[in-house]
């Protein structure tokens, strides 16, 4: 099976092409602000990928009974919410 291959916009270059402007905002402002929108970017990007990797299939009662996780009353993966 082929893997799907995403081909994702660099953030620099979607900060650039960003048509949101302030009233009298200096190219200084500008700057700034399109360097921390490209942050902003990446870091959501990290978080999805960390997200994806942090997949724990759920386990049935009698796997968690050896883990000391049995007594929970609920999913392990339901713990990870933040």
């Amino acid at each position: 099976m082929d893997a799907k291959i995403e081909t994702l916009t660099p953030a620099a270059e979607l900060a650039r092409d960003n048509p949101v402007r302030f009233p009298n905002e200096s190219a200084a402002y500008r700057a700034a602000r399109r360097a921390l929108l490209a942050e902003e970017m990446e870091l959501r990007r990290h978080l999805e990928r960390v997200a994806a990797q942090c997949s724990i299939p759920r386990s049935s009662g009698a796997d968690r009974a050896g883990s000391g996780l049995a007594h929970w009353p609920m999913p392990y993966r339901s713990l990870r919410r933040v």
